[in-house]
């Protein structure tokens, strides 16, 4: 495993899903670090992800496709910081 990707792998658990790149925005290591954070999610128990996120996994009902679109950028937007 490339140890940037190893790294934000771990990252993810270590910072209790916060997001902390440490990485140049538009490098080859920040995109790694990011993959390897994005795994962790799609790897660990829901639950876990629960917890660190509080966010409820139930679907969501949106008035429009356009307002689903906002409402999960935003909440992308939030979990990594900016």
């Amino acid at each position: 495993m490339e140890s940037t990707f190893k790294a934000g792998y771990e990252s993810y658990f270590h910072n209790k899903g916060k997001y902390q790149n440490p990485h140049n925005r538009g490098t080859n290591e920040y995109n790694s670090f990011e993959r390897g954070w994005t795994q962790a999610i799609k790897r660990s128990d829901k639950e876990l992800n629960q917890t660190y996120t509080g966010l409820d996994e139930k679907p969501k009902s949106y008035h429009s496709k356009e307002a689903a679109i906002t409402v999960n950028a935003e909440a992308y937007a939030n979990r990594k910081g900016y």
